[in-house]
């Protein structure tokens, strides 16, 4: 192998160790892929369609995420709701958006049995998995997370914390989102996703 070559494989191991515990072709497109996924989110934070002011824009120099983790990509299983109730959610404004409870997703995470509550919005009938956890209001965002998911015809699914984001008030206090409830804490540090928003770090 040319030295050059050599040296950015050196390169890619240190800063994205997932695509060298897993060296596939599978893991190492996944990992182009949540690059180019990050370069885009990046790219629209640059432009007046995302949630930054221009003084905000002037000072961007990307987001801040962890490093891509294996052990952050769980299979989960819903244990569905007895009665699709439809609930308020409360938002960053003090106002409530109408979601429906769909069940408690289960998974296990670094060996340890885990739920999540699922939710589905009302006006765009989107999912919507919101979480806090350790690291919520140090190193990331202190009113949770979000996650986007699709949910098979068995209730299984893939939770991916990598690809775990900052809603748009985190970075705008000017945006309205929905709050994380706190039956959606994990008692863990997830580090995985989206870190903390920094303009200009």
């Amino acid at each position: 192998m040319p030295r050059r070559a050599v040296a950015r494989c050196a390169l890619v191991c240190l800063l994205l160790p997932i695509a060298c515990s897993r060296s596939t072709p599978a893991a190492r497109d996944y990992v182009t892929t949540l690059q180019r996924e990050r370069a885009e989110k990046d790219a629209l934070f640059r432009t007046d369609a995302g949630p930054l002011t221009p003084q905000q824009r002037a000072m961007f120099r990307g987001l801040n995420y962890w490093q891509p983790a294996a052990d952050f990509v769980v299979d989960a299983q819903l244990i569905a709701a007895a009665g699709l109730d439809s609930l308020q959610f409360p938002t960053s404004k003090g106002t409530f958006d109408p979601y429906v409870k769909l069940g408690r997703l289960q998974f296990e995470l670094r060996r340890r049995p885990y739920e999540l509550t699922l939710y589905r919005s009302v006006e765009g009938g989107h999912l919507f998995l919101p979480f806090i956890d350790r690291t919520s209001g140090r190193e990331s965002y202190g009113a949770g997370r979000y996650i986007d998911l699709e949910l098979a015809a068995d209730g299984s699914t893939r939770i991916d914390f990598n690809r775990a984001y900052n809603p748009y008030c985190a970075y705008n206090a000017g945006w309205t989102c929905p709050l994380a409830p706190s039956e959606n804490m994990l008692d863990l540090r997830v580090e995985a996703g989206e870190r903390s928003f920094a303009p200009g770090h």
